[in-house]
């Protein structure tokens, strides 16, 4: 028997359609109303719109992509805990986690990885 998470079965699918992945989770703000919440994540994460309503109700998300390009477009414009981006000035109470996944299936932890 083997134990997959999540990841690991991402981490695969990566692999072997030789793309790169981006996995994103979120939580709604506490203190917040939902639609109040919606929009700082709107903020922090602005193509939350193109995600599903399946993904948004779920509150994550895996995103497949054909280039490293493509993929930094929307990394780099998700707002995790170490605050801004160089392309997302917002600087508010929304964190998302996103982790990124190479093509090769291996997560580059080092350098693309955020933390709520």
């Amino acid at each position: 028997m083997e134990k997959l998470t999540a990841l690991n079965l991402f981490s695969r699918v990566c692999h072997q359609e030789g793309k790169w992945g981006v996995y994103l989770t979120w939580n709604l703000l506490r203190d917040r109303s939902i639609e109040a919440s919606i929009e700082e994540l709107r903020k922090a994460m602005p193509y939350y719109d193109e995600l599903t309503p399946q993904q948004q109700e779920d509150h994550c998300a895996f995103l497949l992509f054909d280039s490293e390009r493509e993929m930094r477009s929307y990394f780099d414009r998700t707002v995790g805990s170490k605050g801004p981006t160089k392309m997302n000035p917002y600087n508010g109470p929304m964190k998302v986690y996103a982790r990124v996944f190479k093509y090769l299936g291996t997560s580059d932890l080092s350098n693309f990885e955020k933390r709520v």
